[in-house]
């Protein structure tokens, strides 16, 4: 419980600085989340023809798009002259 929020901020906002094991459990989150809503939106709704499965399958698609393409951020390349002499 002491570094879940800080793992719940590495997962929705991403972090430049993420360790490679880091990165590999936020695309395996980001898939885990992109299987379920594409579940829920062709296989649930269509079936039961329920608009809230429907929602709820966005909303994971969503979700798991957010989080995996977290896992691909970059640290920023600095613009500008170099500080080298």
């Amino acid at each position: 419980m002491v570094n879940s929020s800080s793992v719940d901020a590495l997962l929705w906002k991403g972090s430049p600085k993420a360790t490679k094991v880091q990165r590999v459990g936020m695309v395996v989150w980001g898939l885990t989340f992109l299987s379920l809503g594409v579940f829920f939106v062709f296989v649930l709704a269509p079936e039961q023809h329920s608009p809230m499965m429907a929602i709820l399958g966005l909303f994971g698609l969503a979700l798991g798009t957010r989080i995996t393409f977290n896992a691909f951020k970059r640290p920023q390349k600095r613009k500008g002259r170099s500080t080298k002499a």
